[in-house]
């Protein structure tokens, strides 16, 4: 007697076709049946194969419960075979991910550098701000590209939910990312930098207080540095918060104005009398004086 099996016969021709497909990356068409530990089992159509379909592998992002997938018509993308053990690995995460890539690939290639869109703010970072454009596409603002002022997070200038018009400065077909600004959209402070001179006096505004220094504006969006080394002539290395606040206006001198690197450089100092000038006209080399301990 000969015994045959035709299940057997149905899921080596099965198997065939798989490893067919997989060799051209063709997807499959199948249905989850169940759950399983670690993830679903799923039923191939027209190849009489059950496959293994993990967790990680079911959405792009991780998802709990996938009821509503149960029984639903899918493309999956074969991920892995074992021939001995006859075992077939599935992923769905691989068609949505495919899919819309191609479909972000076809949204970036409509626009170009220099255009002005609108984004709705959706999460803000310490490296900028995430806003979706009313197409869907998420693009990033980095913080440099917020404020003409120096920003420490993004908070400061936007928030969550708020809409707001950018400019797009950077398009990347590779990594599938537009690059926006909008800072760029603003007036530069730096156009009319001219109607200011080096070593004058000009009363600033505090903004931010650090241990280099303080960072003040001398106009809106127009920010200049103060360092610790030009707060006093005698005292060295004293800390900004022991002598201003954030707020508080105080009269400086310009020291330098820098266009190419877009820096003021202030000195708090040099709006004092100098002592050591001061005591240079009394006194010379050799006098005798009587000092205090």
């Amino acid at each position: 007697e000969i015994i045959v099996s035709a299940e057997k016969a149905l899921k080596l021709e099965g198997w065939n076709k798989i490893v067919e497909k997989h060799k051209n990356e063709e997807p499959v068409n199948g249905k989850i049946l169940r759950k399983c530990k670690g993830g679903a089992e799923v039923s191939i159509d027209d190849l009489g194969l059950v496959a293994f379909l993990p967790g990680s592998m079911i959405d792009e992002a991780p998802i709990k419960n996938f009821d509503h997938l149960i029984g639903q018509p899918q493309k999956f993308a074969i991920v892995k075979l074992d021939m001995q053990r006859g075992n077939v690995v599935v992923s769905r995460k691989h068609i949505i991910t495919s899919f819309r890539a191609e479909d972000k690939k076809k949204l970036i290639e409509g626009y170009k550098v220099n255009d002005v869109v609108t984004g709705t703010c959706k999460q803000l970072t310490t490296f900028g701000a995430f806003f979706r454009l009313d197409d869907g596409l998420d693009v990033l603002c980095h913080t440099s590209e917020l404020s003409y002022s120096r920003v420490s997070h993004a908070d400061e200038v936007v928030s969550e939910g708020e809409k707001r018009e950018l400019k797009i400065i950077g398009v990347d077909l590779e990594k599938l990312q537009l690059s926006t600004s909008m800072k760029q959209l603003l007036p530069d402070p730096f156009d009319g930098i001219d109607k200011y001179e080096e070593g004058k006096i000009y009363k600033v505004k505090i903004v931010k207080l650090t241990d280099f220094g303080f960072f003040a504006t001398l106009e809106e969006n127009l920010v200049c540095l103060c360092h610790s080394s030009e707060f006093s002539y005698i005292k060295k290395n004293i800390p900004a918060k022991k002598l201003f606040s954030v707020g508080q206006e105080v009269d400086v001198v310009i020291k330098e104005i820098s266009r190419e690197q877009r820096r003021i450089s202030l000195s708090y100092k040099m709006t004092q009398e100098n002592p050591f000038e001061t005591f240079q006209k009394s006194y010379k080399i050799g006098d005798i004086l009587e000092t205090k301990i």
